[in-house]
């Protein structure tokens, strides 16, 4: 009998598989990867080529399912009463798969390189500096106030002097071996790491190159690669025809509607949060995003601890709180901009549209 997984999930950007192993049958796993997009993970937002590097690179944190800070590299921290600055020592017993410990320096480096790429830079927007202590820790100043920083350091750790290299050591359970289409993650038999979460225990994992989304989906429908991630909300979904076994995921991408206040139809806040009233939320997840989406009245998941369900009320949808909430604005005409390289947003955007037209705004 064939091992079959009773879960996975990407928890900070690492691939997680549980289930029952005792007394089954070791499978080969296979993964896909685009040899054209960067493997550096401070660089890549390609969730193909994340699958690889979630198994050779760690954070100081990771989060897990239930958005809940697990310490990685990270022995401990501490955090100013003020709540601008924090200090992390780096566990001591961790090592690049070369066997050189991590430093604090290493720590530094890739969290200033993830400041400009990208994949990270929104999240570090208020760090001002980042810097090794006397006392050899890791020190990290905002200028705002945050009260639970680790939540957004699993970003991935390289060493200082490989930031900008195409494939940097990391400290994961494997690392990447060969050239072109014989290349490979292999096992780091001296991994610091002994977790019992991560089951996947091959000496190799084959990979095979892709060059699209498509050539990925037949790699797995018709060739030997065994697990992939897609993004059923992404233009460049593709739809799978064999039998499979689906898992799903938090992403962690919000999608939102922004309101400009700068405009004279907008400085009423009676008027801002009756437009939060008129959206169906659920609608939108279910229609539109084929129900991989989550809705949610205020910036954070619903699944996580910091969501306020009661708060959430106050702003979810209720049309007759629209209706009245837009009387004043009746007969006026707003404008709603929308990414139009993004073909779900724009047909979402027509939906909020329709939605709002329905309280006597004309929608452009």
């Amino acid at each position: 009998e064939a091992y079959e997984p009773t879960g996975n999930a990407l928890e900070g950007d690492t691939l997680v598989v549980t289930g029952p192993s005792e007394g089954k049958e070791e499978q080969v796993l296979s993964l896909a990867y685009y040899a054209d997009q960067p493997l550096n993970p401070l660089e890549t937002v390609d969730y193909t080529n994340k699958v690889l590097i979630s198994l050779m690179y760690q954070g100081l944190f990771a989060v897990d399912r239930n958005h809940e800070v697990i310490p990685i590299l990270c022995k401990n921290y501490k955090v100013s009463a003020d709540q601008l600055t924090y200090e992390f020592t780096v566990d001591p017993a961790a090592t690049f798969s070369d066997g050189v410990p991590v430093m604090p320096e290493d720590v530094v480096a890739s969290l200033k390189k993830a400041q400009t790429e990208r994949a990270f830079s929104g999240r570090l927007r208020y760090v001002y500096d980042i810097s090794v202590t006397e006392e050899r820790n890791v020190q990290i100043q905002l200028y705002e106030p945050y009260g639970n920083l680790p939540l957004l350091l699993d970003i991935p750790i390289v060493k200082a002097d490989q930031v900008d290299f195409a494939i940097p050591l990391g400290t994961g359970p494997y690392r990447i071996t060969g050239w072109g289409w014989d290349r490979s993650l292999t096992r780091c038999e001296n991994w610091w790491c002994k977790s019992d979460d991560l089951l996947i225990t091959a000496k190799t994992i084959p990979l095979e190159i892709a060059d699209s989304p498509t050539g990925v989906r037949d790699a797995f429908e018709f060739r030997d690669v065994s697990v992939v991630c897609t993004d059923p909300g992404s233009d460049r979904y593709v739809e799978y025809r064999c039998d499979y076994e689906l898992w799903d995921c938090e992403t962690g991408i919000f999608v939102y509607l922004g309101i400009n206040t700068e405009s004279d139809v907008f400085q009423s806040q009676t008027v801002r949060k009756a437009i939060s009233r008129g959206i169906n939320r659920d609608l939108l997840a279910e229609e539109y995003y084929r129900g991989f989406a989550w809705a949610a009245e205020l910036p954070a998941s619903p699944n996580s601890p910091y969501y306020t369900a009661p708060l959430a009320k106050q702003y979810a949808y209720d049309a007759a709180a629209f209706q009245s909430g837009m009387s004043s604005i009746k007969g006026r005409t707003i404008k709603l901009l929308v990414n139009s390289s993004d073909s779900l947003r724009v047909r979402v955007a027509y939906e909020i549209s329709r939605m709002l037209n329905a309280s006597g705004v004309v929608v452009e």
